[in-house]
C-alpha cells in the first residue's frame, strides 16, 4: 500500500479530487488552522506531512476479521515505511544524524551515524598528530598576536 492509498482510506482531510483540506485541530477540537491545498502532499514527489505524522502514522487499526486484521496491519505498516522512505522520517525510537541529518544512528545513544562518526574520527586524528609535530619541532615557534 502506498501512503497516498494510506492518506486515501484513511485521512480525513483527503477529498475525492486528490485535494486536502489542510485543517489541524487542537486538543479541545477546536481548529487550528485551515490551509487548503491544490494537492495532497502525498502524491509524487511525496513531501511531509504533519497531519498525516500525527494522526494517520500512530493509528492502530481494528477490524473483526484476525487474518483481515493481519494482512491490512501488514500493508499499512508498508505504507508507513515507503512514507518515512520517501520523506526521510526518522522511526519513532531512532535518531538523525547531528552532522548530516540524512542518516538514522544505529542506536538510541548515538548522535553520529557510521559513516559521520569515522569521518569524524579521522579528522580529530589528523588534528591530533598535526598538534604532535608541530609541538615537538624546535623550529617552529608559535607567535600569538
Amino acid at each position: 500500500m502506498t501512503p497516498l492509498r494510506l492518506a486515501k482510506c484513511h485521512c480525513d482531510n483527503y477529498q475525492a479530487d486528490g485535494s486536502c483540506l489542510g485543517m489541524y485541530y487542537n486538543r479541545d477540537l477546536s481548529v487550528a488552522k485551515c490551509v487548503p491545498l491544490p494537492r495532497c502532499l502525498l502524491h509524487e514527489p511525496v513531501q511531509r506531512c504533519p497531519y498525516f505524522e500525527e494522526i494517520i502514522v500512530p493509528m492502530n487499526l481494528e477490524d473483526r476479521s484476525r487474518d483481515l486484521q493481519e494482512r491490512t496491519r501488514k500493508e499499512f505498516e508498508e505504507g508507513v515505511n515507503q512514507y518515512r522512505e520517501a520523506t526521510a522520517v526518522p522511526v519513532v525510537g531512532q535518531r538523525l544524524c547531528v552532522a548530516c541529518l540524512e542518516r538514522n544512528t544505529s542506536s538510541k545513544t548515538r548522535r553520529l551515524c557510521d559513516e559521520c562518526r569515522d569521518q569524524r574520527r579521522r579528522e580529530t586524528y589528523r588534528q591530533s598528530k598535526r598538534r604532535s609535530r608541530t609541538s615537538k619541532c624546535p623550529h617552529s615557534k608559535l607567535v600569538i598576536a
